[in-house]
């Protein structure tokens, strides 16, 4: 008969454990107040009436000197383009349907001041929506662009992208 083997109450020694390896990653470049404030007024310069003018001008000036502005800048160019489709749809659709609705159901008497009422409140509402959206949008980039984060929108940041890698000006930091 065969006895088990005896259990040993002290633990085995173990290799120490291998220190976690990280990634090298490169210093982040120092954003200035001025990067931030430009890159935030790219997205903001329709606010104040100078819709694309704002985000071409700052890219004209600081695509040399600090990627994460021009890279804003861009994206706020190519957001502000790509919306104008969006927002003319924006205001023709809603007043197409509110026609077509009035055209269909035609009321009579008393209601159709009320009628009319109602119609014109849809439009504002239908128009009203894809601004608030785009209001929305930019308020957000600016936001990230001002606490020195990078706001990248799917079609906006590709399109941004594949422009500053053909760029020889970019500043590659």
């Amino acid at each position: 008969m065969t006895q088990p083997a005896a259990t040993s109450t002290q633990a085995e020694p173990q290799a120490p454990a291998a220190a976690p390896t990280t990634p090298f990653v490169a210093p982040a470049v120092e954003l200035t107040q001025e990067d931030r404030m430009l890159a935030a007024a790219s997205y903001l310069g329709y606010l104040v009436g100078f819709w694309l003018v704002v985000p071409i001008v700052v890219y004209v000036l600081k695509r040399e000197k600090s990627r994460f502005v021009a890279f804003h800048a861009l994206q706020a160019i190519v957001i502000h383009v790509l919306g104008i489709p969006v927002l003319i749809f924006g205001m023709v659709f809603p007043l197409v349907m509110t026609a077509v609705i009035a055209l269909a159901v035609q009321p009579k008497g008393a209601n159709q001041e009320a009628f009319g009422v109602v119609m014109m409140l849809a439009y504002l509402l239908g128009m009203l929506v894809p601004w608030g959206v785009y209001l929305a949008l930019s308020v957000v980039c600016a936001v990230r662009a001002m606490q020195g984060r990078m706001a990248r929108f799917p079609v906006a940041a590709w399109l941004t992208d594949r422009f500053l890698a053909g760029d020889k000006g970019v500043a590659r930091s």
